[in-house]
């Protein structure tokens, strides 16, 4: 079990190293700045998560850096990048964080027996829908991201999420995605997808990018 946990772990963190790598390449920027040294801790918790899911050790450690991701370097990133300067990467880097760490963590808690599939639904088809777009969502699909975090944190716990509430929330985050990518093919046109497009402009990411993902 813990050889299975390195080796999730390891998976799931050189996929976001690759990430990074081909985002840095297509987008162009510094890598190593403070911002996106604390987007990028979340892709360690991510992988923790994927570990845990993987073999079913370490659900506390998971779960605080599930906590410690979604909450204080989540928060932390944006004001700092606003203080020593907004970058097009950090920007797809924050979004793509906050959806790898949601991923990971839905599928932990399914794996644990604590969470229905409907919740991996919305994390799983986010990539489909909406991977390297800039997202600026209402605050009805913020606070849908919110619960979907809460009940993900919560199935980590010794609390269990009841199956009902994880089915709400997981349709409600299939809306907020939903809507958000028709929102999004309404206003740039069904051209504009990829990492590299010229809308994903400083000014937009400041505002747009860096909060959390649907």
């Amino acid at each position: 079990m813990k050889r299975r946990y390195k080796l999730a772990a390891a998976a799931s963190l050189s996929a976001a190293v690759a990430f990074t790598a081909i985002a840095a390449r297509r987008v162009g920027g510094p890598v190593l700045t403070g911002p996106n040294l604390l987007t990028l801790s979340r892709a360690g918790a991510a992988a923790m998560l994927c570990g845990t899911a993987f073999s079913g050790r370490g659900r506390r450690a998971a779960f605080w850096a599930l906590l410690a991701g979604c909450t204080v370097f989540d928060w932390l990133d944006g004001p700092l990048a606003r203080r020593l300067g907004t970058s097009r990467l950090g920007a797809v880097l924050d979004i793509e964080a906050d959806s790898w760490l949601t991923l990971w963590g839905a599928v932990a808690g399914f794996c644990l027996g604590r969470l229905p599939g409907a919740s991996l639904v919305a994390p799983a088809l986010r990539y489909p829908l909406a991977a390297g777009r800039p997202s600026r969502m209402r605050p009805w699909q913020r606070a849908a991201g919110a619960a979907q975090m809460v009940v993900i944190a919560g199935a980590l716990t010794r609390w269990r999420p009841p199956r009902a509430l994880a089915k709400a929330v997981a349709l409600a985050q299939m809306g907020a995605l939903i809507a958000g990518a028709v929102g999004y093919a309404a206003a740039n046109g069904p051209t504009a997808h990829d990492v590299s497009s010229p809308r994903l402009g400083d000014a937009q990411a400041d505002r747009s990018l860096r909060e959390p993902a649907p």
